[in-house]
């Protein structure tokens, strides 16, 4: 490992735990358990590629940890996709047959890539199989981006906040990926291996920002309107839903 992937390392960690640490301190971790599952894992993997290098630093664990990073990011998806729906009988109809859709065609399209490769797996692995499954994750996230701007249910900010962030870098990290393991950037490839986890630590460094900073007015009335919802008041909850979504 060199100096730089050691420096970025260690901020990116430095990063994650800023963001543990405002999901535990503001209480929204209660938000999306699965997003903070996540950065929790990814701390565990960053800390074992920048600390224990001779052991974890090979392609076969950076594989093996991406793929259970990749499967987290699908479920956050998926589960803020069921808080932001669960109260609209016709929009989650719609939603799950969206996210059914899209898990299935990178289902079938991931096992392609696993089954159709030949030659070498790493750049299989890299160029094939690692570009569809970060391209389901980022699919689901701007499904549930554009449905709930179709169907005028506004996500809690948090939400909102996270996944968009979130879908701009997976598509950078898709293209990447896909350029790298198809050999298409040449004498370039070593600058996209440099730039993608400075682009990486500026997302933890929003993401903190977003765990720590006070609560807007908008998710204080998005927290009481969810809280009228559960209690059966939902013609009031959506005209509230649907005030919020105007404002």
């Amino acid at each position: 490992m060199s100096l730089y992937e050691k420096v970025i390392g260690v901020a990116v960690a430095v990063a994650l735990l800023g963001i543990l640490s405002g999901l535990v301190v503001r209480g929204r971790w209660r938000v999306s358990w699965l997003f903070s599952l996540y950065v929790a894992a990814t701390l565990a993997f960053n800390l074992l590629f920048t600390w224990v290098p001779d052991r974890f630093h090979f392609q076969w664990f950076w594989a093996a940890a991406h793929d259970v990073l990749h499967a987290l990011k699908i479920g956050v998806s998926v589960e803020i996709g069921v808080k932001t729906f669960r109260f609209f009988p016709g929009a989650r109809s719609a939603v799950g047959s969206v996210i059914l859709g899209i898990l299935a065609i990178g289902t079938l399209a991931t096992l392609a890539a696993q089954t159709g490769g030949a030659g070498d797996a790493w750049p299989i692995e890299i160029a094939l199989l690692q570009p569809r499954l970060v391209n389901s994750a980022m699919w689901l996230m701007v499904a549930v981006l554009a449905l709930g701007h179709w169907y005028r249910v506004p996500l809690h900010p948090f939400h909102s906040a996270v996944l968009g962030s979130f879908a701009v870098y997976l598509a950078l990290f898709s293209t990447m990926l896909t350029l790298l393991g198809n050999g298409w950037l040449g004498p370039y490839a070593n600058y996209a291996r440099l730039l993608e986890p400075v682009a990486y630590l500026v997302l933890t460094c929003w993401w903190a920002n977003v765990a720590w900073r006070s609560g807007p007015a908008l998710a204080a009335t998005h927290a009481a309107t969810m809280r009228r919802l559960e209690r059966g008041d939902n013609a009031t909850g959506e005209r509230a839903m649907r005030a919020m979504s105007t404002s």
